[in-house]
């Protein structure tokens, strides 16, 4: 009798060993897969990671490439432009536009970039014509005769010509602007100049065909002058625009661009 009650004590011993065995299998196995998981779950956030960081810096190096462009094509104050000094007169189809003023006791340091007025050659003018199309300034435009030596240029939504191209005295075709008084439009070029003028230089401002001009000293016009940005093109009128005239080596006279064509 008692043997068997010792067998069957060792049976029940057996079985709860058993059963802690299997809850503690059970368990192991669980921690084991929700490591698993964990793990898991910590690399995909660390892939997660590294793709935005990477993203982040290719956003960063094209923002820095963005910035840079603009820098560099931006005003013309930067240190790392070239200025070449004006020795002599420009040629006539060239101005200078001041950006910027030098104040050097009794004188003036003008620096600026060159712009020329806007001509079309023959071949471009008759291409232009045969397509009934031209472009100006990165703009298509309906090109129409006005008379033999005029042709007048139409915007897709307006009725009235925005330019006209017509023959100037010397026989070349410049573009002019018809919206408000006939003016010369003008191009940037990347030739960027200074010249040294006295203070007493006289500085001319042409109006109208009957010979009217203001005279000021470069003194007035100079003085007070704020840095000015280019433009992709300017109109003739614009204050900013001058021709030299030179005596002896030295600039005698300022012209502002003012003129017909």
């Amino acid at each position: 009798m008692e043997g068997k009650k010792k067998g069957s004590a060792a049976i029940i011993f057996l079985i709860m060993a058993l059963i802690v065995i299997a809850v503690m299998g059970y368990f192991m196995f669980k921690l084991y897969n929700e490591k698993a998981v964990a793990e898991a779950k910590v690399e995909e956030l660390t892939t997660v990671t590294t793709e935005l960081s990477n993203k982040s810096n290719q956003l960063q190096a094209t923002i820095d490439n963005i910035s840079s462009t603009i820098a560099n094509s931006t005003g013309t104050s930067s240190s790392n432009i070239k200025y070449s000094e004006i020795t002599k007169e420009l040629d006539e189809e060239s101005a200078l536009y001041v950006t910027s003023v030098e104040k050097d006791g009794d004188n003036f340091k003008l620096k600026g970039v060159v712009y020329t007025k806007y001509t079309v050659t023959e071949a471009e003018l008759k291409d232009a014509i045969a397509n009934g199309k031209m472009e100006v300034y990165g703009k298509q435009y309906t090109i129409k005769a006005d008379t033999d030596d005029s042709y007048n240029l139409y915007s897709d939504t307006s009725e009235y010509s925005v330019y006209r191209i017509s023959k100037n005295s010397k026989g070349a075709y410049i573009l002019v602007d018809t919206q408000g008084q006939n003016n010369t439009r003008w191009r940037i070029t990347e030739d960027y100049r200074e010249i040294t003028i006295s203070s007493s230089t006289k500085c001319s401002f042409p109006y109208g065909v009957d010979d009217d001009e203001e005279v000021k000293t470069a003194t007035e016009v100079f003085g007070n002058f704020k840095e000015t940005p280019t433009q992709v093109d300017i109109l003739t009128g614009t204050s900013n625009l001058f021709y030299f005239s030179f005596a002896n080596g030295k600039c005698s006279a300022l012209t502002c661009a003012h003129q017909s064509i």
